[in-house]
Formats: structure tokens, C-alpha cells, sequence
């Protein structure tokens, strides 16, 4: 405990963290995140990833932090995501604009424990599509400190897949 304690960490006594366990685990309460500004020696614990397989949270399929900066991924393909069947331009899928905003409300929910009521100064600068590929991962990061939210994929060029970059 003075190793703990000596680095700001303060845990709480066993016998209150049993019970607050049992309650949390009784009610069925949602995943928390825990988010501290520092760890001292244990820094390297402070980089997570998980699986998230909450049928009530679709478009997260994998949650990760690091640096203050929550990532969520999700795989998208027309075999599975069905809706991009009905958003096409030419025959070529399109990731709906209002899927990406839902994604925003899933990490934001994942990542704070709170409902989403309002999202503001909401940009669209490039489409997602899946031209020639089966499915593409998409992912939205939650910036902590700045709180803001990003919808990502991987692009990748036709001429020159050595090309790929981030948009």
C-alpha cells in the first residue's frame, strides 16, 4: 500500500470496494471507464483495448485508449451492414454520415457513462466507400481533453496501395 500510496494512488478499503462491487454487479450497471491523469511507475498498465460484445452498442466492435484518446473499431461490409445495400452512388457502398454520427454516440457512451444529448459543429469532409473490397474498418476516436469526436479509415489507392493514409 505505501508503494500505492507514495505515487498518489490511494485505493479504497476491502471491505467497502466488496460491497460497492456487489452492488454495481446486482444492478446491472452499463461498462465504466476509469480515466486518471497519471499512473507514476504503472504508466505502462494505462494502455487498454477490449472487445465490446454489447448487442445494444452495434457500431463499436473494439474499444482501445491511449494518451487521453479512446478508439473505437468497426468492420463494415454490405454482407453484414446491411443499410450500406441501400447507399449507393453507382453501384458503389457509401458508410451513411448518420452511421457515423450513431458511432459518436456509442464511444461517447462507452467512454463516459453518459447518453449523448446534443452533437455540435458536426463536419463531413470525405466519404467512406467500399469500391472493390469486400469490407473496410472504420474508426472514430474520442479525444479526453479537447472533447472531440473523429470518424477515421484507412485510405488506400488503386494506382499505388503503398500509398495508404488516414482520412
Amino acid at each position: 500500500m505505501d508503494i500505492l500510496e507514495s505515487q498518489g494512488i490511494y485505493p479504497i478499503p476491502l471491505n467497502k470496494g466488496t460491497s460497492l462491487f456487489g452492488d454495481l454487479f446486482f444492478s446491472g450497471t452499463q461498462p465504466e471507464v476509469v480515466v486518471s491523469c497519471g499512473l507514476g511507475p504503472f504508466e505502462k498498465l494505462k494502455r487498454t483495448s477490449s472487445k465490446i460484445e454489447i448487442s445494444t452498442l452495434p457500431m463499436i466492435q473494439n474499444l482501445s485508449f491511449k494518451d487521453s484518446v479512446f478508439k473505437g473499431e468497426k468492420t463494415i461490409s454490405t454482407l453484414t451492414d446491411l443499410y450500406m445495400n441501400d447507399h449507393q452512388i453507382q453501384n458503389v457502398p457509401f458508410f451513411p454520415g448518420v452511421m457515423g454520427i450513431e458511432m459518436f454516440t456509442e464511444m461517447y457512451s462507452l467512454s463516459s457513462s453518459k447518453t449523448a444529448d446534443v452533437l455540435k459543429d458536426i463536419e463531413f469532409k470525405s466519404a467512406v466507400k467500399l469500391q472493390n473490397i469486400d469490407s473496410k474498418d472504420v474508426f472514430v476516436k474520442y479525444d479526453v481533453v479537447s472533447q472531440t469526436l473523429q470518424l477515421n479509415s484507412l485510405f488506400i489507392s488503386k494506382a499505388d496501395s503503398s500509398r495508404r493514409r488516414e482520412i
